[in-house]
């Protein structure tokens, strides 16, 4: 009887030694797979950062080519403003030189 209790607590005990394997096993596996979402998700998050960057490099072009725009648009206003002023002189200047030439 003793040496079936032995028998029986030694099963146990592979049983037991046995179990715990599995769950060494298992805890591993679960690392592995945990270290592959992080990097999963690490290279996500690389490309997102990269295309941040390329929106903000063609943001940063969008914005240089607007205020180029600007800028033309400023000196063709300053342009037909100079020559509204010129046209006006030199109307002025035909209805003096009429006025002139009537008296």
């Amino acid at each position: 009887e003793e040496a079936e209790a032995d028998k029986a607590e030694e099963v146990a005990a592979v049983a037991a030694l046995a179990a715990a394997e599995v769950a060494r096993a298992e805890a591993r596996a679960a690392q592995v797979a945990a270290t592959a979402a992080v990097e999963k998700v690490m290279a996500a998050l690389e490309e997102a950062k990269a295309a941040l960057s390329e929106a903000d490099s063609a943001l940063e072009g969008r914005e240089t080519e607007l205020q180029a725009a600007i800028g033309a648009a400023e000196a063709t206003g300053i342009a037909a403003g100079a020559a509204r002023a010129r046209a006006d002189a030199a109307r002025e200047a035909a209805d003096a030189a009429q006025s002139d030439a009537v008296a």
